[in-house]
């Protein structure tokens, strides 16, 4: 089963991607983080095999960003955002994008490639 750790500072957001995840998806949301802090400390203590990050997490920069995404090997990396033009970081970046106003089963689409997907997508793998 896949672990995945969500990273986004609204608890009810967290909440909802849970449930979408284990029931659609039977993904097992290894854990929660709301700001860099947490989001560090989750990432070294859970070693995840994804992580769903919010482009506006509280102290996380775009700097910050990049540098997870360029030290996070061996983790599936997904951007998402209310804010429709962070696609570009994502794309920047070579990740996954998932547009925080998607319907459910847009993005349950978008998570499941990511999630099948043989490779990590950090550093530009597919």
């Amino acid at each position: 089963m896949t672990h995945i750790l969500i990273a986004d500072a609204d608890s009810r957001t967290r909440q909802a991607l849970m449930l979408l995840l284990e029931h659609k998806l039977a993904v097992d949301c290894a854990g929660e983080a709301w700001d860099r802090v947490s989001l560090e400390r989750q990432l070294a203590a859970l070693k995840p095999d994804a992580l769903l990050l919010d482009c506006h997490l509280p102290g996380l920069t775009t700097a910050d960003i990049t540098a997870l995404f360029e030290r996070s090997t061996g983790v599936r990396l997904a951007l998402m955002s209310v804010n429709a033009d962070d696609i570009v970081m994502a794309q920047r970046l070579n990740a996954t994008f998932v547009y925080k106003g998607a319907l459910p089963e847009e993005a349950l689409a978008v998570l499941k490639t990511l999630l099948s997907a043989r490779e990590p997508t950090a550093n530009g793998s597919t």
